[in-house]
Order: structure tokens, then C-alpha cells, then sequence
């Protein structure tokens, strides 16, 4: 594996990075099966490319792409708690309508957005480092540490927000959905801010990652269920294993770390000659492998343990 090959890894692991902290808010703190993420990511790809496409500042784009996602989530809630349907069943809704309403937003299948600017070229030209060739390492680079910034303040964004009362009501719903209401918490009401908090988080990850790989695709949300997953389980095994000490702000950087070394992974088997077509598979084992991690290593105990 390429020096290239493992920094484009890295950048794309930290694009998709701000997805898998929102399914670690949703799985870990609302306790919601949230699976709209496919649709919101998607979402804000195809928001980012319709804007670039057509000259909007690439700043405000993404902005554009994070109250897309928003809204989605606030959709999602609405169906779930106002009409009272169960949540997987509402997500799923959701998630088929994005599809649609992306390929609205596109008027295609995929959309290039080669010739546009990116967030990426503002701070390129800011910086003065330029992009003369597909393999310059420096201009990776540069963006890995743009990426880090971003992610870094999206973290403590959100680590301060849920320290704050509604944030930590949000997070008592999540901890027990019965006694809240007993508390005078608002569970619907916060229920459906939470899940608008987690499909922002998708929607930026989406943005980001289409402007990295230069196009935005109806089908990229595909699989990122999975990919995200990996990110939280190979997190907390860090968060347990490594660093012993369990709060928002560990939860999320280690969720940071874990997508990481997921792709990481993922880029060493693509480089062994494994074709791409098993891509999703190979990304379900990898992610079972993980979950299966911790049985593993108490039956090993307990074998040892009778000896």
C-alpha cells in the first residue's frame, strides 16, 4: 500500500468521520435505530453538488447541505413521534423518499462537479498549495489537517451542547425513555431535535465527501449504515481497551479513530488484489469481526480460566 493510497484512506475516513458520530448519537446516546443516515447523506451530497454546480459559495453550500439533513431528521421524527409509528418503520419512510427527493435535487444519476470550487479550494488558495497533480501528497495533506479542524469543532460543538439542559434532557430520554417523562421532559419534542442533530451530522459527511471524491452519486448513502457502525464498534473497543474512561467527548473522538482504522483496514485488503465488488461484503465481516471481538476474547477466558 502507497503512501498515496493510505493518506486517501485517511481522508476519506475522516469525510465519512462526522456520519459515524451522528449513528454513535443516535445508537449510543438517543438509543434511537435511526437509518436515515443512507438517505441524509446522500442528501447532502446532492445538495452540495446542486450548489456548487450552480456557483454558490462553497461555504454556504455546505450550510445548505447541513439544514437539508436537519430537515430530514426533523421529518423522520415527526412520522415517528407525532403519528406514532415505530421508529425503524419511520426511517425506512424517510430513507426511500430521500431517494427520490435526491434525484430531484440532481436531475441524474450522478453529478460531476469537476470545474466547480470546492471548501477545499478556498483554503488551497488561501494557503497557496495547489493541486498540479492527483498524487500530491502535501495537497492531502493540507486537507487532512482541514478535515481534523472541522471534525475537532463539530466534536466540541456537540460536547458542549449536550452539557447544556436541553442537551442533557436529550441525553436523559436516551438513558431511559420511561422515567423522562416523569422528569417533565419533553421526550417527543426532544426526540425529534435529537434525531435533526444526527442526520445534520450525516448530511455533513455527505457534503464533504462528495466534494472530495468530485462528484455527487444518488447511491453513495449506500452501505453507510455499515461503514458508520464499524466507526462506533471499533471505537468503543479503543474507548475500553485504551483509553478505560467512558464520556461524550472520549465516545466521539474514539468513534473518530475507529472509522479510521476501519478504512485503514479496508485500503490494505483493496491493495492485496481483493476486486471491488466484494467491497460490501468485506465491509459487513470486517464489521462483524469487530462485534464479535469481545465474545471472542471471553471465551478465550473462560477456556483458559478451566485450565
Amino acid at each position: 500500500m502507497s503512501l498515496y493510497s493510505l493518506l486517501s484512506a485517511i481522508q476519506l475516513a475522516l469525510a465519512i468521520a462526522p456520519l459515524s458520530i451522528g449513528i454513535y448519537i443516535a445508537f449510543r446516546i438517543l438509543r434511537y435505530p435511526d437509518l436515515t443516515c443512507e438517505g441524509s447523506f446522500a442528501l447532502g451530497g446532492a445538495v452540495i453538488g446542486l450548489s456548487l454546480v450552480n456557483n454558490i459559495n462553497p461555504i454556504l453550500a455546505v450550510l445548505l447541505s447541513i439544514i437539508a439533513g436537519l430537515i430530514a431528521g426533523v421529518v423522520t421524527g415527526m412520522i415517528s413521534e407525532r403519528l406514532n409509528i415505530p421508529p425503524i418503520i419511520a426511517s425506512i419512510l424517510t430513507l426511500t423518499s430521500l431517494y427520490s427527493v435526491n434525484l430531484i435535487l440532481m436531475d441524474q444519476p450522478i453529478l460531476s462537479l469537476r470545474g466547480t470550487s470546492t471548501i477545499f479550494d478556498i483554503f488551497h488558495s488561501i494557503s497557496g498549495i495547489s493541486e498540479t497533480s492527483p498524487d500530491n501528497n502535501a495537497s492531502i495533506l493540507f486537507d487532512l489537517v482541514i478535515l481534523l479542524i472541522l471534525i475537532f469543532a463539530l466534536i466540541l460543538l456537540l460536547n458542549w451542547f449536550f452539557k447544556t439542559e436541553t442537551g442533557l434532557r436529550l441525553r436523559a430520554t436516551g438513558a431511559n425513555l420511561f422515567l423522562a417523562p416523569s422528569l417533565g421532559i419533553n421526550v417527543k419534542f426532544l426526540t425529534i431535535l435529537g434525531l435533526a442533530i444526527v442526520n445534520l451530522c450525516n448530511a455533513l459527511g455527505g457534503s464533504i465527501a462528495a466534494q472530495i471524491q468530485g462528484f455527487s452519486d444518488v447511491n453513495m448513502g449506500l452501505g453507510m449504515l455499515v461503514l458508520g457502525l464499524a466507526g462506533v464498534y471499533i471505537g468503543q473497543v479503543i474507548e475500553v481497551r485504551l483509553i478505560r474512561k467512558s464520556t461524550l467527548l472520549t465516545g466521539m473522538i474514539s468513534v473518530v479513530v475507529g472509522i479510521v482504522i476501519y478504512y485503514i483496514i479496508l485500503q490494505f485488503a483493496l491493495s492485496l488484489g481483493i476486486k471491488t465488488v466484494y467491497f460490501n461484503l468485506l465491509n459487513a465481516l470486517i464489521v462483524l469481526f469487530v462485534i464479535l471481538i469481545p465474545m471472542i476474547k471471553e471465551s478465550t477466558s473462560r477456556a483458559i480460566n478451566r485450565f
